[in-house]
């Protein structure tokens, strides 16, 4: 008899504080310390946002500008297409915004 697994829910609403373990330090030190004011103010908006819905336009294009940024000063330790698949993809329960 086979036994058959629940489906789990795609988890697409995350904690701030998930999102901000997405980014690794090298990363989010460039962003603050670095000279693009406006992944500056993305990245500040990610940390202090209620919850962060990934599947919210607006947060993809912010998150594909700030991994374009890290891409011109080369810190990305993968492609920028992969580097934004990896920070937009499903949460975890544990990431999961109550």
């Amino acid at each position: 008899m086979a036994i058959l697994k629940a489906k789990q829910a795609k988890v697409r609403v995350i904690t701030t504080g998930a999102m901000q373990t997405r980014f690794n330090i090298t990363e989010e030190i460039t962003i603050t310390t670095g000279t693009d004011e406006v992944a500056k103010v993305l990245l500040s908006r990610l940390f202090n946002a209620k919850n962060i819905n990934l599947d919210l336009e607006e947060l993809k294009d912010g998150v594909a500008y700030i991994v374009g940024y890290l891409a011109s000063v080369d810190v990305l330790e993968v492609s920028a297409t992969i580097r934004t698949e990896q920070l937009l993809q499903d949460g975890t329960i544990d990431e999961a915004y109550p």
